[in-house]
């Protein structure tokens, strides 16, 4: 499981380094529904039957297992985050922590616009929205579980029905509420579901033939590939299309443990790189996007290779530093001793005061910060020599800046977006950061600038 795992996390991650290396890496996390959703089962239903079920020390282990480095990539990143952004990015970022750490973060999402465009590369916190979703699952389905395991006798067929009226919500609201059906719980249900019927399926007795576990291991690695080569943000996803990496996942866990034969795809999955990997996979994808986000909006003027080498390294660093020293001790011990306990709190509330340290004076000196830290965009588009153009404005330059971004990357110029939400960029105006841009205009000597502004 650990390898599959693997595949999911790199799939994201390479996904939002750079988006044509791998334009469907996003369904890693479809994919991670469906390992959740079948582990977790998995693990309810041998309690169950143990006669050994308890909700409350259900929470305590998910809380031991998650909580912890979630809260802190989130104190991080605000700290960091009071040196670097604007008064105004910083104030929606520490929303969309609170949001975030009360695992709420998809609803207030659901506010903002669509997980692909533009204005979304500047939110740190972006892929909380899975752990979201997520939380709010399992707060009633080990319940149910319970429930529907000992109160009626066909529990993977009543499943499997709420797993189809949930995809089929999801087929019927992508078209016309796309944001809706990305991060709401009742169209991304069907994903944990459909992991939830493999465990029922093995639970009662189901078993994978020899023969059909070799035939599922390579149509389901090669749905999961195909998804992550093929599949695009403009598919208009999730949608019906969601069900291939689902059904991918499926099939590919299915013969995991269930006979001795060991094809290809499973074997590629066991090698230790590939377990050594997931087992941090957590770790790896609660700081990736924050750390990734920071850097491009630090040093979006930056070559692109120097980006993409600190990305890298920071990334692997914080990963294995999180794993050993905050994953690992949490996992060998529920009950933490006092003075632990207190470690922790004290960590938790010097990064809290320095962050409101940072926040305080990035608000203080706001029109004195450099023009291309109130970038909230960064470069979206670097042309080498060509010709630059400057797109400044509100939120409403965010919501055009993918289109434009777009012809950016077709003619081959250089693109710099500085949108702020919410705050005034035109001469004039009341609280306008004018100034700042005008005088990033006077130092790059833009070809074309484009003001958007409400």
């Amino acid at each position: 499981m650990d390898g599959l795992r693997t595949l999911a996390v790199l799939a994201v991650a390479v996904f939002h380094l750079n988006r044509a290396v791998l334009p469907g890496g996003f369904v890693g996390v479809d994919i991670f529904f469906v390992i959740s959703g079948f582990l977790i089962s998995a693990i309810l239903i041998k309690d169950i039957d143990a006669g050994a079920f308890s909700i409350g020390r259900f929470y305590q282990r998910r809380i031991s297992r998650i909580f912890p480095a979630l809260i802190l990539v989130i104190l991080m990143t605000l700290a960091v985050a009071s040196f670097v952004y604007s008064a105004q990015d910083l104030a929606s970022l520490g929303i969309n922590s609170a949001a975030a750490a009360t695992s709420l973060i998809n609803m207030k999402l659901m506010t903002q616009g669509s997980y692909f465009v533009l204005s979304a590369d500047a939110q740190p916190l972006l892929h909380y929205w899975s752990l979201a979703v997520e939380e709010q699952f399992y707060i009633v389905f080990p319940l149910y579980l319970y429930a529907v395991t000992r109160h009626t006798r066909r529990p993977l067929a009543i499943t499997l029905v709420l797993a189809v009226l949930s995809y089929a919500l999801c087929v019927a609201l992508t078209p016309q509420y796309q944001t809706v059906a990305f991060y709401a719980l009742p169209t991304r249900a069907w994903e944990l579901l459909a992991g939830a019927c493999l465990a029922l399926y093995r639970a009662e007795g189901g078993r994978i033939p020899r023969r059909a576990s070799a035939w599922a291991a390579w149509i389901g690695g090669a749905l999961i590939v195909g998804s992550i080569v093929v599949l695009r943000e403009s598919f208009g996803f999730p949608g019906w299309i969601a069900a291939f990496p689902v059904i991918g996942a499926v099939l590919l866990i299915a013969p995991i443990g269930e006979t001795d034969a060991r094809p290809m795809p499973l074997r590629f999955l066991a090698h230790p790189a590939m377990v050594a990997i997931g087992k941090r996979s957590y770790s790896l994808y609660l700081w990736h996007w924050p750390v990734f986000s920071l850097i491009d909006y630090r040093f979006y003027a930056e070559d692109a290779l120097f980006r993409t080498s600190l990305k890298i390294v920071v990334t692997v660093v914080l990963t294995i530093a999180s794993y050993q020293l905050v994953e690992q001790p949490m996992r060998r011990s529920f009950n933490l001793r006092p003075r632990r306990v207190a470690l922790f709190a004290g960590t938790a509330l010097a990064v809290a005061a320095i962050a409101g340290g940072g926040a305080w004076l990035r608000t203080a000196l706001y029109f004195d910060v450099p023009p291309s830290t109130i970038a909230s965009g960064g470069t979206i588009v670097r042309g080498g020599d060509a010709a630059t153009v400057i797109l400044s404005g509100d939120s409403q330059a965010a919501m055009y800046g993918t289109e434009i971004a777009d012809i950016a990357r077709a003619h081959h110029f250089t693109l710099d977006a500085l949108g702020t939400v919410g705050r005034n960029q035109l001469p004039d105006e009341a609280g306008t950061s004018w100034p700042a841009v005008a005088k990033l205009i006077a130092d790059k000597k833009p070809a074309l600038v484009i003001l958007i502004d409400a």
